[in-house]
């Protein structure tokens, strides 16, 4: 708070210097809002900005930091709010009465809407002309704001204010409104496109309820606690803190917090028009990203395109690098009441999404299969059912930081970047959560931990072409990380033989074993360093190289410093201890690390998916193309030997998406040994004796 004392100051200002400070990750909004303020005299510029965003996400409590920011620069706020399925007669009389507020002297009062005779029109005639005479009045031309919340509550109000009243509206009069759905525009309005300037609002982060929580000095462990519970929804982590400072009671109302997301999660899936739409958000929020095909494939039947253009033009929803991602804090709560009210289904859609993901990765190392990197690993692991790894990748899923090739210009940034981490090494810390399972992971390196993924990086090696080496760029062109990853051929066997922390894990190799490393594409990994690991951005920036190498790899292997971060991100990604490969390279005080290899070369990479995602195995190697198929109508079972009776082409069907015998049972309404019996004879039938088999029949005529 504030400091100052004397003449002048207000309780009202130590509550607006409250306010201010606890208004968290909202810095992109409120210069947007600075902007659309700074535009007003700009005849190309937008007039009305859109607020939007699902009940609780502080549409509210955004006005009234605007408020805030417009008096500050002189201009006149006024609000007059919707109001439930408001229409023009019950919204005008509102707005008529903040106008007799701010013009006084008009000595006009504003009877309330059902003591009037006067129409919409008539109404509106009087409120335009207050309107302009409020900005008539302004000192220096200075912006009148009108501020209106709860604006799709009226619906054809919207229409009737666009068509017939702000068109008249003086240039220096700016409408900011707020709502849970977009205005939406037609194509008939194209001038409404360059005046309407619409802002969704997502949740908080977790660095965001972090520092909500900072400052009203709760500590660091309810911190990450209201994460938790509240996944960034913003009236849910500030009614949890509140009832903290009362009560004292961390863990009350953490969990109270939970069930106020609940209720919140609930109100949002009965804004949407229909079931299709909320079985679709239901669904959509399984999955990292999705387009009309994906989210068919995991609901288990086709979407209509009317359902999918509502779900995908509705606040709950945003454009994502493949398609459109539900909102981050919005999907984890949808995510977690799926799974809690119907769990069979949610663990069936979930095997359907990862399913889907599997085509992607299905022909790894064909021609033109690296053409998505990451992205395509991104997608599978999404699906993962580690904590730790959901708790480092679900933390943040984008930054601005951006892998380049270590090009000779880019030496000295590079240089310059080894030497800063090394003379200004300090110790780092890294808290991260995963919702799903309720887990905290905490770690802390020391000045000369955190330093370790440079041991014995040197010139010499950042200039050897023979490395792949990279860089992590900010958004500005300053150097934020580095990475050297060795190829494994025989170009760099003596190479890595001579290395410390590469030489045992090429001496645990055979002949043999080294004569298939090279065959495939396989490489170790040296380090992929980043200056602060505390900075979730960063993490996520070093994750996602990970994922590349992970894509790009048949055969993966490191040595990171012996230190529980780095043994638990690995393990948490699929990496396995290499027995009898352990050295002490990074020196005697920090004990002998191990080396992790990661094996993805044919049926490794069934069995790495199958552990990972949790499918059973014969469902990872069938075809995801099949399941696809079967999942939109567009499947046809291969003619069999005999004729299929009905219940056994249904029985055939569901085995072809992976289902297990239980899953058939119970979608079918029989007992596991009568569906044991159709799948028997489907066997027959088909020539085959076992699933494998049949799976196989299906791969060669689909």
């Amino acid at each position: 708070m504030r400091s100052e004392t004397g003449k002048g100051l207000t309780w009202g200002h130590s509550l607006a210097d409250w306010e201010e400070r606890l208004l968290v990750g909202r810095g992109r909004e409120t210069d947007e809002f600075r902007a659309f303020l700074r535009g007003a005299n700009d005849l190309g510029g937008a007039r009305m900005l859109n607020v939007t965003g699902a009940a609780g996400m502080g549409k509210t409590r955004l006005l009234a930091a605007w408020r805030t920011i417009a008096e500050a620069e002189g201009a006149c706020w006024l609000r007059a709010d919707a109001g439930e399925r408001a229409t023009a007669e019950d919204w005008l009389p509102a707005l008529l009465r903040a106008l007799d507020a701010a013009l006084p002297q008009d000595g006009e009062a504003c009877l309330p809407a059902e003591r009037r005779s006067e129409g919409s029109d008539s109404l509106m005639e009087r409120a335009i002309e207050k309107l302009v005479k409020l900005c008539g009045e302004q000192p220096n031309g200075e912006t009148v704001l009108l501020a209106i919340d709860s604006y799709e509550a009226g619906g054809a109000l919207d229409r009737w204010l666009r068509e017939k009243m702000f068109s008249r509206l003086p240039m220096r009069l700016l409408v900011a409104a707020a709502s849970r759905q977009p205005i939406r525009l037609f194509a008939r309005e194209p001038g409404w496109s360059r005046l309407l300037k619409t802002l969704a609002l997502s949740g908080l982060s977790a660095e965001d309820v972090r520092r909500y929580a900072g400052r009203l000095e709760l500590g660091e462990e309810l911190g990450e606690r209201l994460w938790l519970a509240s996944r960034g929804h913003p009236l849910t982590m500030a009614l949890a803190a509140e009832s903290a400072l009362r009560h004292g009671e961390a863990g009350s109302s953490v969990a109270g917090a939970a069930d106020l997301l609940e209720q919140a999660v609930r109100g949002w899936l009965a804004e949407l028009p229909n079931e299709e739409a909320r079985e679709g958000l239901l669904h959509a929020a399984l999955m990292r990203s999705f387009q009309r095909e994906s989210l068919s494939a995991t609901m288990g039947r086709p979407l209509g395109w009317e359902a999918f253009d509502r779900l995908t033009g509705s606040w709950a929803t945003e454009r994502a690098s493949c398609g459109w991602t539900v909102q981050p804090q919005l999907k984890e709560a949808l995510r977690a009441l799926y799974k809690r009210t119907a769990p069979l289904q949610y663990e069936e859609a979930r095997g359907r999404a990862a399913a889907y993901a599997l085509e992607a990765l299905r022909d790894r190392g064909s021609a033109g299969a690296t053409g998505r990197s990451g992205e395509a690993m991104s997608d599978l692991l999404y699906y993962a059912e580690h904590p730790i790894l959901r708790a480092h990748y679900r933390a943040v899923e984008s930054s601005a930081y951006r892998w380049v090739p270590l090009e000779d210009r880019l030496l000295p940034l590079a240089d310059a970047y080894l030497a800063r981490r090394r003379e200004g090494a300090a110790p780092q810390s890294v808290a991260c959560a995963d919702p799903a399972s309720a887990s905290l992971f905490r770690y802390s390196l020391s000045s000369e931990e955190s330093v370790l993924r440079l041991a014995d990086i040197g010139a010499e090696e950042l200039r050897d072409e023979r490395a792949v080496r990279k860089l992590l760029l900010t958004e500005t062109g300053e150097a934020a990380g580095l990475a050297v990853i060795w190829p494994i051929s025989p170009a760099t066997e003596d190479l890595l033989r001579r290395n410390p922390y590469a030489a045992s894990y090429m001496a645990s190799k055979t002949p043999g074993a080294l004569d298939a490393l090279y065959r495939g594409k396989s490489a170790f990994i040296r380090t992929i360093d980043v200056a602060d690991l505390s900075d979730e951005g960063l993490r996520h920036a070093s994750f996602r190289l990970l994922l590349d190498c992970l894509y790009v790899y048949e055969t993966l292997a490191a040595s990171p410093p012996p230190l529980t971060f780095y043994a638990d991100s690995h393990r948490s990604v699929g990496f396995e201890a290499v027995d009898g490969a352990g050295h002490p390279a990074y020196g005697s005080r920090h004990g002998m690390a191990d080396v992790y290899e990661l094996r993805l070369a044919g049926e490794h990479f069934a069995r790495y998916a199958s552990r990972m995602i949790g499918l059973p195995a014969e469902r990872v190697a069938s075809s995801p193309a099949a399941a696809l198929a079967v999942a939109s109508g567009s499947f046809a079972l291969p003619a069999p030997q005999e004729p299929l009776t009905e219940r056994e082409r249904e029985v055939a069907l569901l085995l072809a998406e992976g289902r297990t015998l239980a899953d058939i049972a119970g979608t079918v309404f029989v007992s596991v040994v009568t569906v044991k019996k159709h799948v028997g004879a489907i066997y027959r039938k088909y020539g085959v004796a076992n699933r494998a088999q049949f799976m196989g029949v299906l791969l060669q005529r689909t």
